[in-house]
């Protein structure tokens, strides 16, 4: 990763000399060579592929992880489903390696799209092989990697599931 020291001025007290990242962000490729482990990256590149292929959007992050979102009507925020990382031990808030929910921030979302979401969480909470990882404004549930590579065909199915049934899409272009 590239830092880059930027000078801040404050009115009040002059410039400021202050680390951070140049905000490049990760691309697919990228973010798939972020896995040592093969079939790790394999089902990673199969959640892509479900996501794109249904017309969700994948937000990638700088350095080692991507959101799946979704456009919901009657809310204008698209509704994150899943989080992906290349890392186990780190993630945005307490979500890690692969992990399915919805983040909410407290939307009031029409009824059938509540319905949906909520059919979403209900399946992944009862799935023995994730772990609650909810928030602040997120339900989620997190799978680790060797799990994933085990349940991928169910995971490739919710995703897919939740994705479409929305019945929205991103606006194209």
């Amino acid at each position: 990763m590239e830092w880059v020291t930027t000078l801040h001025w404050n009115t009040h007290r002059g410039a400021k000399a202050s680390r951070g990242r140049t905000g490049s962000r990760l691309t697919r490729g990228s973010f798939l060579d972020g896995f040592p482990d093969e079939r790790v990256r394999a089902v990673a590149q199969a959640f892509l592929d479900v996501a794109q292929d249904t017309g969700a959007r994948i937000v990638y992050g700088e350095s080692f992880g991507l959101s799946i979102r979704v456009p919901c009507e009657g809310i204008r925020q698209p509704i994150s489903v899943a989080w992906l990382y290349s890392r186990k031990d780190a993630g945005w808030m307490r979500t890690r390696e692969f992990t399915f929910g919805a983040a909410l921030y407290d939307h009031e979302l029409p009824e059938d799209s509540r319905l949906h979401v909520e059919r979403y969480l209900d399946e992944l909470r009862a799935a023995a092989f994730t772990r609650d990882v909810s928030s602040k404004g997120v339900r989620a549930w997190a799978v680790g990697h060797e799990a994933a590579v085990e349940h991928q065909e169910v995971l490739k199915d919710l995703l897919h599931r939740i994705i479409t049934g929305f019945g929205s899409t991103f606006p194209s272009g």
